[in-house]
């Protein structure tokens, strides 16, 4: 199944702009499982999604869009990452916007990995209820909980948004290497603009979104694996991410932790609409394109 639903004259492989890499791993959950069938409800559930923007006024999938998936992963965690970093890699290399589709955090780990290879000079803004700056979490140095403590020995350059949990080790030494967050609590204070500012000084031109969706309110996302009470909402935070697109060169994103179901829900419904409202920002929006 395409994303939203596209027929042929969208999805082209080799023509789109775009390629949605779903996910569907799963294997540090600690919390509530299920966010391996994250990228398949997120598909699904985008057939309801319109495709034109109000805000944009265009159809964001005119860009050309085209569904991938990781497949033929096995019980060896740290080879699953690199080989989910690898068909990251191939995409990208193709010169799309790749979209990835998780699943649990611990992919972007694979995937800016590879990413790191190829681009020397990348930044990464997380949007996120958690630090995820845990060295080492239930027996595992690649726990969804490490996955900004393993990006940032491969990429100094980060900016966290929306954190609202974090353990003391993690202040600690995100203290240390003088890694300010934008707390939950500040932004309840602050206008996206103030945001926006505060992002954009702490990171360089070309930046990786890692997008986890329990940075959300529950009054947006309800299912996921480590929900946290608070957390921003819909309309601010489109702003903040349209004025990152605008100012920052994006050079491809994940959106991970749904977690999925059988059935169409309100969350994944939110998700797939947040995925189409990105691509608009990308190629609508983004003045390094435009």
């Amino acid at each position: 199944m395409e994303f939203l639903s596209l027929g042929r004259k969208f999805t082209n492989q080799e023509k789109s702009k775009v390629a949605i890499l779903s996910v569907p791993y799963e294997a540090t959950t600690s919390f509530i499982r299920g966010c391996s069938k994250g990228p398949e409800s997120i598909i699904e559930t985008s057939s309801h999604v319109e495709l034109f923007d109000e805000e944009l006024k265009i159809k964001p999938h005119v860009v050309g869009i085209s569904s991938h998936i990781v497949e033929e992963l096995d019980n060896n965690h740290e080879l699953n990452l690199k080989k989910i970093g690898n068909k990251f890699l191939d995409l990208y290399k193709k010169g799309k916007f790749v979209l990835s589709l998780g699943g649990e955090h611990s992919i972007s780990i694979g995937i800016v990995n590879a990413l790191s290879t190829v681009e020397k000079s990348i930044s990464v803004i997380q949007f996120d209820a958690h630090a995820d700056f845990r060295n080492y979490y239930q027996k595992s140095n690649f726990s969804h909980a490490c996955t900004m403590r393993r990006i940032y020995e491969k990429i100094s350059s980060i900016s966290q948004v929306g954190i609202r949990s974090l353990s003391n080790p993690e202040f600690n030494f995100m203290k240390m290497k003088r890694i300010e967050p934008i707390y939950a609590w500040e932004m309840e204070t602050m206008d996206a603009e103030s945001i926006i500012e505060r992002v954009r000084r702490s990171t360089g031109d070309n930046v990786y979104i890692t997008f986890d969706v329990d940075y959300f309110s529950t009054e947006v996302i309800q299912d996921t694996g480590t929900p946290e009470p608070g957390g921003p909402g819909w309309y601010k935070t489109l702003k903040i991410l349209k004025g990152i697109f605008e100012c920052k060169n994006v050079v491809s994103m994940d959106i991970v932790e749904l977690i999925g179901s059988d059935e169409p829900s309100y969350s994944s419904f939110s998700t797939a609409l947040l995925a189409r409202k990105c691509i608009g920002y990308k190629f609508f929006c983004n003045k390094k394109l435009n």
